[in-house]
């Protein structure tokens, strides 16, 4: 099988070197504006989140997701769930969900890794690793995503991104981008501790009235800037409705798998 790279981040005296990373992270298309709300907030310029993937179940839009390397997608695990891999597709290079373009590829999958330990009824350790079939073609609108390292810090503004519901307020076929609100680390703690324990260590919150994910967003990434280089810092999980008040979004604090990921990685790289 051949090679995997991922993007690895050490820091040394406070720089940050990136291994392997051939180009992780690096948009060259860029977004002019953003809107407020997922909910009909703002389409994303087409190209502008190269790492973005379309997961189909059955030929049929399901989840989103993240490349990680040429061959392995990350995305939330009850987004495959209870399914197996052939029933599944990724598209690469897609903006409109019903459109067929000249940018996307479609690629099978090979085999799903899911989270030992995933719950699907409080969506504890939300995560999931698919491996496809063959590699995937980079372009400049088709490129992986960055994997944080625990100890880092970002740029604001981040950004969740999605073909979910708009609620009536913008069309839900295209890509489209948001500016999440911040949620207290406090509020978050106890919100989530309420329902899990292991929810309030491995997740955080984002979002509120004004500024959310929703339903059909699921898998997909929340990135942040660390430099010149874009990270796979959440992975959009659940929330209750949309935009409702007291509610936020939960994400997959992809930071604290580190370890279960680059495990699996190294599983893959040499079987």
């Amino acid at each position: 099988m051949p090679f995997l790279l991922i993007c690895r981040c050490f820091i040394i005296l406070s720089v940050i070197i990136m291994v392997g990373c051939y180009g992780c992270g690096k948009r060259d298309v860029k977004q002019m504006a953003v809107g407020k709300r997922i909910v009909g907030g703002q389409e994303a310029e087409q190209g502008s989140w190269p790492w973005m993937v379309m997961l189909r179940l059955n030929h049929i839009y399901k989840c989103g997701g993240s490349i990680l390397s040429s061959r392995v997608i990350i995305t939330a695990a009850h987004c495959v769930n209870g399914h197996d891999a052939q029933d599944f597709e990724v598209i690469t290079g897609k903006h409109n969900k019903t459109a067929t373009e000249e940018t996307e590829t479609t690629y099978k999958i090979e085999h799903i890794v899911m989270h030992g330990l995933f719950n699907k009824t409080n969506l504890i350790h939300d995560i999931a690793l698919l491996v496809l079939q063959e590699d995937i073609t980079y372009s400049e609108f088709v490129g992986p995503v960055c994997l944080p390292a625990k100890t880092m810090s970002y740029q604001q503004p981040c950004y969740s991104i999605g073909w979910g519901n708009t609620k009536g307020t913008g069309d839900d076929d295209v890509l489209r981008q948001v500016e999440p609100t911040p949620v207290s680390p406090i509020y978050c703690y106890m919100y989530l501790k309420n329902k899990s324990p292991i929810l309030a260590r491995r997740n955080f919150c984002r979002g509120s009235q004004t500024a959310d994910a929703c339903y059909g967003d699921s898998g997909g990434p929340y990135t942040c800037q660390h430099g010149m280089n874009w990270f796979l810092v959440g992975i959009i999980s659940f929330g209750v409705d949309c935009a409702q008040p007291l509610h936020p979004g939960v994400y997959v604090n992809v930071s604290t798998y580190y370890n279960w990921i680059n495990y699996y990685l190294n599983i893959i790289n040499n079987g």
